[in-house]
């Protein structure tokens, strides 16, 4: 038998759609990835009935409640900038004068809720044949395809797609 891998607990997981689109709802309100805001919605059910202890529920809160986009990217944002290093949070960028680079974070910051977004609207477009919602949609990515994966996929969809008319 080989070695556990870290990924010994993954379990791909196929939602209905209701409890999808609660999802994405649950994601818009807390700000958290796809996987962060399951583990965070699994983490309060197990705990609530009882099946968690409240250290280990207030260590995954800790750990999976709190990391949002902006958050996110400011983990990934460290450089080096004269030998030393750009702040990764903004307690710690308050006070220094980087404006450019803080020009730039704010940004990253925008792009990354602008992928998040298209890439919500990409799991749902076979949802939502209206014409108005798709049109809205490519017009958005039309504009951003340029620093959005996602957006640029989405303009393709549309034009494979094309839009539909509300039924």
């Amino acid at each position: 038998m080989s070695e556990p891998t870290a990924r010994e607990n993954f379990y791909p997981l196929k939602m209905p759609t209701e409890v999808y689109q609660a999802l994405i709802k649950r994601m818009a309100k807390t700000d958290l990835g796809k996987g962060d805001s399951l583990i965070d919605m699994l983490t309060e059910t197990v705990y609530r009935e009882g099946y968690l202890p409240k250290d280990q529920y207030d260590f995954l809160k800790r750990k999976y409640a709190s990391k949002t986009v902006m958050e996110k990217v400011l983990e990934g944002r460290r450089h080096l900038v004269e030998g030393q290093a750009l702040p990764v949070n903004e307690e710690q960028a308050e006070g220094q004068a980087l404006p450019i680079l803080r020009g730039q974070l704010a940004e990253d910051v925008r792009v990354a809720k602008l992928e998040k977004e298209f890439k919500a609207v990409l799991d749902q477009w076979d949802l939502h044949p209206g014409l108005e919602w798709r049109l809205k949609w490519h017009k958005k990515a039309e504009q951003n395809k340029d620093v959005s994966p996602s957006a640029k996929l989405l303009v393709d969809l549309y034009a494979a797609t094309g839009p539909h008319e509300s039924s």
